[in-house]
């Protein structure tokens, strides 16, 4: 028994972590997205509210996470609408945005611009940069950031490329084309394209942590491991770089020191399937059998229809009579 439990675990560890190798900072849903304080740190506890165009009527209200982020899933929500999302913070000029839903999902970034002259609000704030651009811009970064959860890149780099060039100043499209070099092993244009982003909006955590990213692609885990800990040191909640750097200490084998930074990054993210695997993993790794069947169970509750879910179900009673054993 306890071989076969060893080989099931093997095989199921192997699979999970060739599923994990590659972080997704993108998340997927109908309307997501993050606000952020003027720092570029997150805002946390902040209200949101969205109503279709043309009908009048708040449909739905959300505040956003520990890690500013916030998500509109209800049923009426989909593809072919039309929304306005609409933030109210004291201090801050009024956010009313048309969202237009052209695929499976929009991902927005909301940042306020202070109101001159008037304090703002001591109990949260948003900040002030994708507000600013020209909407057929924010149009085609939303296009890029629905083709690259579909696995369209060729599609994403040329929408990301367009927003450039209708705003040449959108340091976010700049990142995202980092990350499809950096995947693509082209490591002069992913270096290139996050110094772009830097010149632009030199005081945002995510510089960092995309740089660390193209640091773990190129084999260069002392450089990675400054980048990220920059990113969190700016941004503690910053869940893909909190997410890259847990990989990063697994890869070299300290389980334990990768265990907080996966589960920060677990719970900043939890529709990310990448994350929950492989925080799986570092459980098994670390012989916290009951805490790994808990994740377990609650990975195939949220992603039912997955092939890790389907191979998670066979290990399954192998790894609770495990967990059984220790009591």
């Amino acid at each position: 028994m306890k071989r076969s439990l060893t080989l099931i675990l093997a095989l199921l560890f192997s699979a999970a972590a060739l599923f994990a190798q590659g972080g997704d900072p993108y998340a997927t849903g109908p309307i997501q997205g993050e606000v952020h304080l003027p720092n570029g740190q997150p805002a946390t506890n902040i209200n949101l509210q969205i109503e279709p165009q043309g009908m009048g009527g708040v449909m739905d209200s959300t505040s956003t996470d520990s890690s500013g982020h916030f998500s509109f899933t209800g049923q009426r929500i989909g593809p072919g609408g039309n929304y306005f999302i609409t933030v109210n913070v004291e201090g801050y000029q009024p956010i009313h945005q048309l969202v237009m839903v052209t695929g499976p999902f929009t991902y927005l970034d909301i940042n306020l611009v202070p109101v001159a002259g008037v304090r703002p609000s001591s109990e949260s704030v948003i900040s002030v940069k994708q507000l600013q651009l020209p909407p057929a811009a924010l149009e085609e970064y939303n296009r890029g950031l629905q083709d690259m959860d579909e696995g369209k890149t060729t599609q994403a780099e040329e929408a990301f490329k367009k927003a450039i060039r209708i705003d040449p100043k959108f340091a976010a499209s700049y990142l995202r084309l980092s990350a499809i070099y950096t995947d693509q092993n082209r490591f002069l244009d992913a270096a290139e394209a996050i110094g772009r982003a830097e010149a632009i909006d030199h005081d945002n955590s995510d510089n960092y942590a995309f740089l660390g990213y193209l640091y773990l692609k190129q084999k260069q885990p002392e450089k990675a491991r400054q980048s990220l800990e920059k990113s969190i040191q700016m941004a503690p909640n910053r869940w893909f770089a909190q997410l890259e750097l847990g990989r990063l200490l697994y890869d070299r084998e300290d389980y334990a020191g990768a265990l907080p930074h996966l589960e920060l990054a677990h719970s900043l993210h939890p529709e990310v399937a990448s994350v929950h695997l492989l925080l799986y993993d570092d459980l098994i790794r670390l012989k916290k059998r009951e805490e790994a069947l808990a994740e377990l169970d609650d990975f195939v509750a949220r992603f039912p229809n997955s092939q890790e879910a389907a191979r998670m179900r066979v290990v399954r009673p192998a790894l609770a009579a495990a967990v059984a054993g220790q009591h």
